[in-house]
């Protein structure tokens, strides 16, 4: 795990602490994170790219993550764990489904789940529930 990582898991820390989602917006972190959360336009730093994508998700900038992954989808994924690749595909899930693009959700939602593992993790089942209601 590089210093970036730890910069970014000390921002998620620091979002957390935000009381509102206008509080996260205004501190000007999320375009600071976007340019640090790819490698190049294929490859993807999954635990940067999940981090992202988490505060996104809770300032609610839901357009401004969307127009970031749009419909580009990754050839190659740079990871220290596979936590970090559910996690991505699950937010990035969420980010679609808020904005009405269901297919893509779902098709998020099913690389998530795809993720070979022990076991099927908690993350991985609370995204196929959602999956579950996204097709119906």
């Amino acid at each position: 795990m590089g210093p970036l990582t730890f910069v970014f898991q000390a921002v998620c820390k620091a979002v957390d602490l935000c009381q509102s989602r206008n509080e996260i917006a205004g501190i000007g972190i999320i375009p600071v994170l976007e340019r640090l959360s790819t490698i190049n336009a294929t490859t993807l730093r999954a635990s940067l790219a999940a981090a992202f994508l988490e505060v996104c998700v809770k300032a609610q900038a839901y357009e401004y993550a969307q127009r970031r992954v749009g419909t580009h989808w990754p050839t190659a994924i740079d990871t220290d764990s596979i936590n970090d690749v559910v996690q991505y595909f699950s937010l990035r899930a969420t980010v679609h489904a808020s904005m009405q693009e269901f297919s893509w959700a779902i098709r998020c939602a099913k690389a998530a789940i795809a993720v070979p593992s022990q076991s099927v993790s908690p993350p991985q089942l609370a995204i196929l529930k959602k999956a579950i209601l996204w097709s119906c």
